[in-house]
């Protein structure tokens, strides 16, 4: 009879551990799925994500997109204004999203904050090239009217749409050398841990 008591209470333990290592793999697996579908996004696709907040790369930073801002940078104004931008940068450095494509899979954090930087400047090169306005603020981070892609921490962009309502807002990765510097960190690991192989 202690036999079976002590066996019960040993069975019982046995299956709370069970259930336990249970929860932890599962609670886990989120991440570990979520970077098993993401090895496939082009360079392209993680720029726009990353830097634009555009397509499905942006839903995996909340901490840079939320959900409200995703919606306002997927307009249809924004996103053709982003298309002229991207075929701007592409036609300055054809290699630039392959480039980054491999930063990002090197899972070297180095590797892909040098690879921001060479997109920043090619993104300072895209608004330059399509003559975009620009004007300068130390106040203002951004603003409702537009086009504000800020290249340093007081110059912004801005362009005007048919809908002036709409605008396209940039991450703190399109301006890497002025961004804070721990959050920048966090941010180019928090890339390396979803994207990379």
């Amino acid at each position: 009879m202690v036999f079976n008591i002590q066996a019960k209470r040993l069975l019982t333990l046995v299956m709370v551990t069970i259930l336990l290592v249970t929860l932890l793999v599962f609670l886990n697996r989120s991440d570990s799925v979520k970077a098993e579908v993401n090895k496939d996004y082009s360079g392209e696709e993680i720029y726009k994500g990353i830097v634009l907040g555009q397509g499905k790369v942006a839903t995996l930073f909340p901490q840079v997109w939320d959900e409200e801002q995703i919606r306002k940078v997927n307009s249809k104004e924004s996103l053709e204004f982003s298309a002229k931008i991207i075929n701007e940068m592409k036609l300055s450095d054809p290699s630039y999203f392959n480039n980054l494509k491999k930063a990002v899979n090197s899972k070297e954090p180095l590797e892909v904050n040098q690879a921001f930087e060479n997109g920043s400047y090619l993104l300072n090169q895209a608004i330059e090239k399509l003559k975009v306005n620009s004007y300068n603020s130390k106040s203002q981070n951004r603003a409702g009217i537009g086009l504000i892609a800020i290249v340093d921490n007081s110059k912004y962009y801005i362009t005007y749409y048919a809908a002036p309502k709409e605008s396209l807002e940039v991450s703190s990765l399109a301006n890497v050398k002025t961004s804070k510097k721990l959050e920048q960190e966090q941010l180019i690991q928090n890339v390396v841990n979803q994207l990379s192989y």
